[in-house]
């Protein structure tokens, strides 16, 4: 920060200059400005269907390799031999 008095150039923290001794302005916080985008400009329309084309054809990997595993199993009634009374 520089002296309003002199112009010394001084530390941003110093409260008074050190050179001429001139009560230096309070520090002012440092303020960052990020720039701002819309939604729209990060995620553009073709990112978006190759996203959801890539869970589409995920999902469908996931039903078609379930269905064929159970296809081949043996179906079994796990309730068979025991009594009906005891069912309900």
């Amino acid at each position: 920060m520089f002296c309003g008095h002199c112009g010394t150039k001084n530390r941003n923290d110093d409260h008074f200059c050190g050179i001429c001794g001139a009560k230096l302005p309070d520090p002012q916080p440092e303020v960052i400005y990020l720039e701002e985008k819309p939604l729209e400009s990060i995620l553009d329309n073709s990112s978006v269907l190759l996203l959801a084309f890539f869970f589409f054809a995920l999902a469908m990997i996931a039903i078609i390799s379930v269905s064929s595993i159970t296809k081949d199993l043996p179906s079994s009634n796990k309730l068979e031999g025991i009594p009906s009374h005891i069912l309900y």
